[in-house]
């Protein structure tokens, strides 16, 4: 009898026990709870609400086209690491969906996660039906549309519906498209410049003997407005442009223009005897046979050389700048040109702070992929690199790209139109990142874009918290 009221004693204390230790545990769980939530809408995370907190692709099968050593196409399926592709989540606008598209080719049919974390359960819609099933992140399903998932809360009544897109790139990723626009506005003049600005396209060219300014728009580039320029020693391999405004050497005077057809005489310090090139922040001239600069087309100063065996070019100019990835701050400005038949290449960094000042210095010549050596040629900067154009042994040459500032050049990594012709030829590009081609003695005006380049980017983080639904 006394064993068995001790036992009843036993029995309670370790039911009250059981009961504080349940109370300390609500409590502890409680605060640790509150002091995660805390105050701020900013960094708040209800554990409770049904999200989708992560997701990412597992392996996917892909397509990938080949160029065979003959130039002929050849195609394989691959396996594409789909962790390489991360997928952001939207709580917003409750969106998932990956960062980058996945290459052309992805197969988007059978698609695959190697994880789906969510608090509570993940349905799926089905295709073609408003009804959801349970959804397997392991098993491959069909995303080649957006899909619907939505996650059911353990409560049993809560739910958030999320639209998933997996995005894949509907173009190669290295590789050009082109348009032609069949003109005559070019057919008897040999041209000599182009500026791709806003809207609009500027051609400066010779038809004859005459110098002349044709204008189209970029979204009409088949139609061409000629004006003759009144100053008829006008040297239009000179022209350049720099913040909106023209420059070029008219009977050896220096003169500017708004409009590309009124110029008016400048009265620099001193004369330039070539106009090199031009950028946003300084114009390139050449004087007594060194580089000299102007902010202003009036004021010039000589420009610091480190001086090597490659010599200045003399003739046959070309330029393109482009801003340092690593630095916005710093413009790179690539100069080539030509001296005694031999082309050749210089570069010098601007600080557009005016903090820093660097020298031009020179690039020998590499052993494979060199400067070319071309007529009349046009430079201008495309991507991270300056594609070039010109004239060989008189037709137009193929299209060369240096991505390592000048260097090396590669011939038709952007395809060369296949059927690109004439007498003369010039190149531009735009803001919108699409390359402008127009040639003289012919009918052809081109507009192309390499792809990866043309690709533009979406927003991809959000600063503010969602607030959470049921």
């Amino acid at each position: 009898h006394r064993k068995s009221h001790i036992l009843q004693l036993t029995n309670y204390v370790l039911l009250q026990m059981i009961k504080f230790t349940r109370l300390f545990l609500t409590i502890l769980c409680t605060g640790l709870l509150m002091s995660c939530l805390g105050t701020n809408d900013e960094t708040a995370t209800e554990y409770d609400s049904p999200i989708i907190s992560n997701m990412v692709l597992g392996n996917l099968k892909a397509t990938v086209t080949v160029k065979t050593s003959a130039g002929k196409d050849s195609s394989y399926i691959g396996t594409l690491a789909g962790s390489a592709y991360p997928i952001y989540i939207d709580q917003i606008n409750n969106r998932i969906y990956t960062a980058d598209s996945l290459p052309y080719g992805t197969n988007l049919n059978k698609v695959v996660f190697s994880k789906a974390t969510a608090t509570g359960t993940i349905a799926i819609k089905k295709l073609n039906e408003d009804v959801d099933t349970v959804f397997s992140a392991t098993d491959s399903t069909d995303f080649s549309s957006p899909r619907t998932l939505t996650v059911y809360g353990y409560d049993g009544s809560s739910k958030r519906s999320y639209t998933v897109s997996i995005l894949m790139h509907k173009e190669i990723a290295d590789s050009t498209s082109w348009d032609s626009f069949a003109t005559t506005a070019f057919a008897s003049t040999t041209v000599k410049r182009v500026f791709a600005n806003d809207d609009n396209l500027t051609v400066f060219a010779l038809d004859g003997a005459t110098p002349v300014v044709l204008t189209a728009s970029k979204s009409a580039p088949a139609v061409w407005t000629s004006t003759t320029i009144a100053q008829s020693s006008i040297d239009l391999s000179s022209v350049q442009q720099m913040q909106g405004v023209f420059y070029a050497l008219v009977g050896g005077q220096l003169m500017s223009s708004t409009d590309a057809v009124n110029w008016a005489a400048l009265s620099p310090n001193v004369a330039p005897t070539a106009l090199a090139m031009a950028g946003d922040e300084r114009l390139i001239g050449i004087v007594g046979g060194q580089l000299y600069g102007t902010a202003d087309g009036t004021t010039w100063e000589a420009d610091s050389i480190i001086m090597s065996d490659e010599a200045l070019p003399s003739s046959n100019f070309a330029g393109s700048t482009l801003p340092l990835s690593t630095d916005n701050a710093l413009v790179d400005y690539l100069l080539i040109g030509e001296d005694n038949g031999t082309m050749v290449t210089w570069k010098r960094t601007i600080d557009t702070t005016g903090g820093e000042t660097y020298p031009w210095v020179s690039y020998p010549a590499p052993t494979a992929y060199a400067l070319p050596t071309l007529d009349d040629v046009s430079l201008t900067a495309y991507g991270t690199g300056s594609l070039l154009l010109g004239m060989s042994n008189g037709a137009p040459s193929s299209l060369y790209w240096s991505r390592d500032n000048g260097r090396t050049w590669r011939p038709n990594i952007i395809t060369t139109p296949a059927t690109l012709s004439g007498t003369s030829v010039v190149l531009a590009t735009d803001d919108d990142n699409f390359i402008w081609v127009i040639a003289g003695g012919s009918s052809q005006v081109w507009r192309g874009r390499y792809h990866r380049v043309s690709w533009g980017t979406s927003q991809k983080t959000w600063t503010k918290a969602p607030q959470m639904m049921q």
